[in-house]
């Protein structure tokens, strides 16, 4: 859901932001306890997260996350 902030019940453990690079290789972002999530239409998204409060700019080409369960709400 975008342009609103969202809850993640429980926490995801990681998540990892995949971004292409030039040379044909990936650039990884991680962050961990990720327990807010905000995505506005640009596609930007904002996360409160273990390692603060942080901006993930567009441009990455997958996201692949760590959790226990689905988190609530499950969109």
């Amino acid at each position: 859901m975008k342009d609103t902030w969202i809850p993640l019940t429980p926490p995801e453990k990681s998540r990892t932001y995949l971004y292409p690079l030039p040379n044909g290789t990936t650039r990884r972002l991680t962050f961990s306890n990720v327990t807010t999530l905000y995505a506005d239409s640009n596609g930007t998204h904002y996360l409160e997260c273990a390692e603060g409060k942080v901006v993930v700019q567009p441009g990455w080409y997958a996201i692949t996350l760590l959790a226990d369960a689905w988190t609530y709400p499950k969109r």
